[in-house]
């Protein structure tokens, strides 16, 4: 005779009962991943456009500077007195230099 199974275990209701809640699990599981997934790509879309409008950041560190209408904070006569007080303390220096090498 040969060794030939009438009945697979597999198919019992038992096994069904048992097989069809495992892949309610794994079907949970992936389908919960994908929600984590698609959270975090929308978080990070947002995050994104609350950063760059209209293809300019938004971020106070890359705006750029308005430039001043052209006020001077010191007249060209005060400029000109600080470098000559500057030149004259140079060559002060370079004297005491000379005089301290020989």
């Amino acid at each position: 005779m040969s060794e030939h199974r009438t009945w697979d275990e597999n198919r019992s209701p038992q096994w069904k009962y048992l097989f069809q809640k495992e892949a309610q699990s794994k079907r949970k599981t992936r389908k919960d991943l994908d929600k984590e997934i698609r959270d975090k790509q929308q978080e990070e879309q947002e995050e994104y456009s609350r950063l760059t409008k209209f293809g300019k950041s938004s971020h106070p560190a890359n705006r750029i500077r308005k430039k001043s209408k052209n006020t001077r904070k010191v007249s060209k006569e005060e400029l000109k007195a600080k470098l000559k007080a500057s030149a004259d303390v140079r060559k002060s220096q370079a004297e005491l230099n000379k005089l301290f090498k020989d």
